[in-house]
């Protein structure tokens, strides 16, 4: 499903030892370091200096780090603007349950129908949710992102440099925010940890099966598939739908039980309710406007909890 295409630029390998030295001498935080030692190291490595120091502190062996940092696919860091508190509008989400995307999700339903039974026993997560997941994200397959997520997800991480933090501190307050350094700094934070992860689990995922992690094609917010998981949920939660041998989440039978083993792991205590269901879709998108829209798209498609919607119990279904 992937393209191999691992290429390293050869005019810095030329160069490699002066550039692996700074690596190596990355600055020790991104707060504490002396301010020439990480101008250097953030022009060598295109301003990626923070996230190659902490990817190599986590562990991540010296060829990793230079085979994702000297790649010629890597592009120079450029700014990630970020909010404090970031809100999506709900009515980004309003055209999900135009007629055509309710009839076309109930074909769906039917042309999958094989697969959506067997979700629905390993997982006890009703078709019709995890029929509006894959509508809602990808339009069913049709849209899964051609952007090579390991650059993605790299941002994403390295948002959390002091360089990016302060930029986003002064563009927030020339905005008329009312916000402090502090603050900006933590939602810094908080990218990082989220998406450092990430990249060492694309990392991960391309060099088991062989691939170069540059040619993993998703999503700008580093998700890929059908069901636009994050390279940690494919990880833990991707399974192999019609058992070819092959896990891929561009296909649909492995996509339609990958949401569902995803779905079971959050929603907790069975039998199922409202709730709990409406939380574990949270767990896949920690939006309220996004898991009104799948909500509200599977119940447009015949989703319906027994004594009276509260509660579902699949112990038996199907």
């Amino acid at each position: 499903m992937f393209t191999n295409v691992l290429v390293l630029h050869t005019s810095l390998l030329r160069t490699l030892p002066l550039i692996l030295a700074a690596i190596l001498a990355i600055l020790p935080s991104s707060t504490s370091a002396d301010s020439r030692e990480q101008e250097i190291n953030e022009s060598a490595l295109k301003g990626w200096g923070f996230l190659a120091y902490h990817l190599a502190q986590r562990g991540m062996k010296e060829k990793e780090v230079r085979s994702i940092f000297l790649n010629k696919l890597m592009p120079k860091f450029a700014f990630v603007p970020f909010a404090v508190n970031p809100k999506e509008p709900s009515r980004i989400y309003a055209h999900f349950l135009a007629p055509k995307k309710v009839s076309r999700t109930k074909s769906y339903l039917s042309t999958h129908s094989k697969y959506f039974t067997v979700a629905e026993k390993q997982s006890l997560i009703p078709r019709e949710i995890i029929a509006a997941i894959l509508l809602v994200e990808t339009d069913l397959g049709h849209y899964t992102g051609s952007y090579s997520i390991l650059p993605q997800l790299a941002r994403l991480a390295n948002a959390g440099s002091r360089q990016n933090v302060e930029r986003n501190y002064k563009r927030l307050l020339d905005d008329g925010e009312e916000v402090t350094l502090e603050q900006v700094a933590a939602r810094g934070r908080y990218l990082f940890e989220l998406f450092v992860v990430e990249v060492e689990a694309a990392v991960r995922i391309a060099h088991e099966r062989g691939f170069s992690p540059f040619s993993i094609k998703g999503s700008r917010a580093g998700a890929f598939g059908y069901p636009q998981f994050l390279p940690s949920s494919f990880e833990r939660f991707a399974q192999d739908g019609n058992s070819d041998g092959v896990i891929s989440l561009f296909q649909h039978p492995d996509a339609i039980v990958s949401i569902g083993k995803f779905l079971s792991y959050h929603v907790g205590e069975k039998p199922l309710s409202e709730e709990s269901l409406r939380g574990a879709i949270f767990e896949y998108n920690r939006s309220q406007p996004y898991v009104d829209a799948v909500w509200n798209l599977a119940v447009a498609v015949g989703l319906s909890l027994d004594d009276e919607g509260k509660e579902r119990d699949f112990s038996e279904q199907h």
